[in-house]
C-alpha cells in the first residue's frame, strides 16, 4: 500500500513540475536621451483610406509643418517655425515610442490645448532622430480627388547644437 501512496505521490510532483513552463520575458522599452535641439530634415506624408495608401507626398516643404524641436531634458519641449514657438509639449521617450502629452498648439494670440499623440520611432543615433507617426480622421477627407482616413507621417531630423 505505502509503493502505491509513494508512486501516486511522484505522479503528482512530476505532473506539478511538467506543468509549469517559464513565460516569456518581455524586455522593457528603455528610456531613451532626446534632449537637445533637432532640426528637421525630411518631411514626407501617406494618405491612406482603410489600409490602403491612396497617395504618398515625398519631400514635403519643411515649412508646412515645423523647422526645429527641441526637446529638453526636464521631458518638456518645443516646436518651432523660424525661431517663433509654434507648439509646446511634455515628453517621454524610449527606444520605441516618443508620447507627447499636454500639447499646446499656439493659434497667433493664445495657447490652445490639442491633446496628445505618439509617435514611432524608426532611427536614433546620437546625431539623427527618425520617428513616424499617423493622424486617423473620424471622417473621411479627400486630398487631390482621393478619399482617405488618416494620414502617415515621416519625420528626419538631425542635432543642431
Amino acid at each position: 500500500m505505502k509503493k502505491i501512496y509513494f508512486i501516486l505521490l511522484a505522479v503528482i510532483i512530476g505532473l506539478n513540475f511538467s506543468s509549469c513552463k517559464k513565460e516569456a520575458v518581455k524586455e522593457e522599452p528603455k528610456t531613451l536621451d532626446v534632449s537637445g535641439n533637432w532640426k528637421l530634415t525630411s518631411l514626407s506624408s501617406d494618405y491612406i483610406f482603410g489600409d490602403k495608401v491612396v497617395v504618398t507626398v515625398p519631400n514635403q516643404s519643411i515649412a508646412s509643418y515645423v523647422d526645429h524641436i527641441k526637446f529638453e531634458s526636464d521631458g518638456s519641449g518645443t516646436m518651432t517655425v523660424k525661431g517663433i514657438a509654434v507648439r509646446k509639449f511634455k515628453y517621454v521617450a524610449n527606444d520605441e515610442t516618443i508620447h507627447f502629452s499636454s500639447v499646446f498648439n499656439y493659434d497667433g494670440k493664445k495657447w490652445v490645448e490639442t491633446g496628445s499623440f505618439m509617435s514611432f520611432i524608426t532611427k536614433f543615433n546620437n546625431t539623427e532622430l527618425e520617428f513616424t507617426d499617423h493622424e486617423y480622421y473620424f471622417t473621411q477627407v479627400e486630398y487631390i480627388d482621393k478619399r482617405y482616413d488618416q494620414i502617415q507621417r515621416h519625420v528626419g531630423l538631425v542635432t543642431d547644437n
